[in-house]
């Protein structure tokens, strides 16, 4: 408005200069005549008229922009200042045409420049996004509203409110658990000079990173430690993501020893008993998705996971087996009977495991029912199925979700195979409904159940489903009679999600092929069942002509952009077939797998996560090998969405390696 006011003054001071220099060369030429006089009266009453009319608007001008003291009351001016009340008007290019006394006596002085530049932030208010703001200005917050009809700004410096809860958000307690996986597997049998170097290496370095960030830390047992600390402490520890996790697993490195941590945080709460019960959950959580991670969660949001970049180990005893076992039996002898369901689209895997627990749970006097006429069977297997299916149905009951509704009671045990999630399972309904749940799988963990199982058996370090069921063959009462055809299914899964005994293998895997080709497993007829057909061979040769190598990273992508329709079962053979490449870390394979789906399989060859990747997408599976399946976005934005995931896993891995290093 200033800015205004002086333009027209000087536009009409060069106005009347003008007048004046033209009435100038008039009078020489012309000379003095009867007119100059009336001319010259008349230029000094305009003169006149212009700065009288530029005075009074001025005048008018102060007195819309007076002081507060002026228009208020006594009282009613020191409780502005003691409210730390501002006001500040701006005219329509936003600059600030009047601050009131609060900011005078503050020493902040932004009159004539606009609100923008002193505060960039009002930009939000200025394009109606937001009605309100809390601004920062070097040491001041500031609560702002602006009146839109006024050109005003109402300010509340809320400096000491902010501090304040600042203050008590920083020093929010927050619990965590931590874990040492694999502690009491390497001390179990060692001698004592042994165990003190070990715990040299992992323990002391443990106490000393509590020490230097100022944590209390209590030992619960000998491979599992409380710790307390404030919310601000807990930043930083996962603003260095968890660097501690690095550093014990790089000095274990050193040493010949595969150790490393476990861990789970609660915050969001100031009562105790649910942080406690939280923590445990989360550490529960963190361990049976692998180990070497961490799970965090703030109450009422969803749990974040850290870390987990390094593959899942053996750490499961026979010792546990043996209780998993009989903890089973208790739950079959409880149940009137149980109903076994698979995942969708199953696989042999899945149903291989589904007939030992069905011979298992008959061998306890229950009935037991497979799911498997719901939620598709892949192809191969299904072949196999009703190839003998005069002979399996002998032996077990397979039945559809509707007739296991019918069966359902409040005394049945469904019992869920080969996944833990009732969003990819072939019976949802029947979940929901069941009061009774198990579970046994070898896939990590994803988060929190929709239901609450009875008993969870989630080994993520085995191989197979098949391998973790196998086991439990050992633990019976009575003897479990396989036939060798069932033995071949079993088998059959374990190769598959295996890769032929290349992925995930352990000492345990061998000894569970061992005990089933011992009942008869025909490795050759398990081969035969895996046989591509013609067509397979062209639809993966479609998929190899596709493969994009990017950068220099190691990573395959295969996207079949023209539509293709490829069962899931093949792109997944696809990606463990290219994986074979030379220099190829992980691999990719994107095909479209129905009309409305996208699928993603991905393979890796051990020192890369793919499913922290597939989990990101809405997927799941292991450490080397995981899928998902997506339906909401067209086929550029999945490439896009997947490209962008694997940027941000890579630059997490290297700042890992960073920490590492310094």
């Amino acid at each position: 408005m200033k800015d205004k006011l002086e333009q027209l003054k000087f536009t009409a001071i060069v106005g009347i200069l003008i007048q004046i220099a033209l009435f100038t060369v008039y009078i020489f030429f012309f000379g003095v005549g009867e007119h100059t006089f009336i001319i010259m009266g008349l230029l000094v009453f305009e003169s006149a008229i212009i700065f009288y009319i530029l005075s009074v608007y001025e005048k008018e001008l102060k007195k819309q922009i007076v002081n507060i003291k002026d228009i208020v009351e006594a009282e009613t001016y020191a409780a502005f200042l003691i409210g730390k009340l501002g006001l500040v008007i701006y005219d329509e290019e936003y600059k600030i045409i009047w601050m009131s006394d609060y900011f005078q006596l503050n020493g902040i002085a932004y009159k004539d420049q606009k609100v923008t530049s002193w505060i960039p932030s009002t930009v939000e208010l200025f394009n109606g996004n937001v009605d309100v703001i809390n601004a920062k200005y070097d040491n001041y917050v500031f609560n702002i509203v602006r009146n839109s009809e006024s050109r005003l700004l109402y300010f509340r410096d809320i400096t000491s409110e902010y501090n304040i809860t600042e203050k008590y958000d920083a020093e929010a307690p927050v619990m965590g658990l931590i874990h040492l996986d694999n502690y009491q597997e390497y001390t179990q049998y060692e001698e004592e000079s042994r165990v003190y170097y070990i715990d040299s290496i992992v323990k002391q370095n443990l106490l000393n990173w509590a020490s230097d960030l100022g944590i209390f830390i209590r030992r619960l047992r000998n491979d599992r430690y409380l710790l307390m600390i404030n919310y601000k402490t807990f930043e930083s520890i996962r603003n260095s993501n968890f660097s501690i996790m690095n550093t014990i697993r790089k000095e274990a490195q050193n040493n010949d020893l595969v150790l490393s941590l476990s861990m789970g945080f609660a915050l969001g709460s100031s009562n105790y008993l649910e942080l406690e019960e939280i923590s445990n959950d989360l550490l529960e959580l963190a361990q049976s998705r692998g180990g070497d991670q961490v799970a965090v969660r703030n109450v009422g949001e969803d749990i974040k996971y850290y870390g987990g970049n390094s593959q899942s180990r053996e750490r499961r005893s026979k010792a546990r087996v043996r209780v998993i076992s009989q903890t089973f039996r208790d739950l079959f002898n409880d149940s009137d009977r149980v109903i076994i369901v698979l995942h969708k689209n199953a696989d042999f895997d899945c149903v291989g495991s589904a007939l030992v627990m069905s011979k298992i749970i008959q061998a306890q006097g229950r009935d037991a029912y497979i799911v498997t006429g719901s939620g598709g069977i892949e192809s191969k297997l299904k072949t196999s199925l009703e190839k003998h299916a005069k002979v399996l149905s002998r032996n077990h009951n397979f039945i559809d979700e509707d007739q296991a509704l019918d069966l359902l009671t409040y005394e049945s045990l469904v019992l869920l195979l080969d996944h833990h999630n009732d969003t990819v399972s072939n019976s949802p309904r029947l979940i929901a409904q069941a009061n009774r749940i198990g579970i046994i799988d070898h896939h990590r963990r994803r988060a929190d159940y929709n239901f609450q199982p009875l008993l969870a058996y989630i080994e993520s370090a085995a191989s197979s489903t098949g391998e973790i069921v196998t086991e439990l063959l050992a633990y019976q009462e009575r003897r479990i009679v396989l036939t060798p055809l069932e033995a071949t299914l079993v088998y059959t899964g374990i190769v598959v999600d295996t890769n032929g005994f290349i992925n995930r293998v352990g000492s345990r895997t061998f000894e569970s092929a061992s005990v089933l080709q011992g009942y008869g497993a025909d490795a050759r007829y398990a081969n035969e069942m895996l046989d591509d057909t013609y067509e397979d061979v062209q639809l993966k040769n479609q998929i190899i002509a596709n493969i994009i190598r990017r950068n220099d990273d190691g990573i395959i992508l295969a996207p079949v952009y023209d539509g293709t329709i490829i069962p899931r079962e093949l792109i997944s053979n696809a990606a463990d077939e290219l994986l074979a490449i030379q220099g190829t870390k992980a691999v990719f394979v994107i095909s479209s797998i129905a009309s409305d789906t996208i699928g993603i399989s991905a393979r890796s060859r051990g020192d890369f996560n793919v499913q922290k990747i597939m989990e990101k997408m809405g997927g799941g599976g292991h450490f080397n090998a995981a899928a998902v399946q997506i339906k909401e976005l067209n086929f550029e934005e999945v490439i896009e969405n997947l490209n962008e995931v694997i940027e941000a896993y890579l630059e997490e891995v290297y700042n890992d390696e960073s920490d590492i290093v310094r």
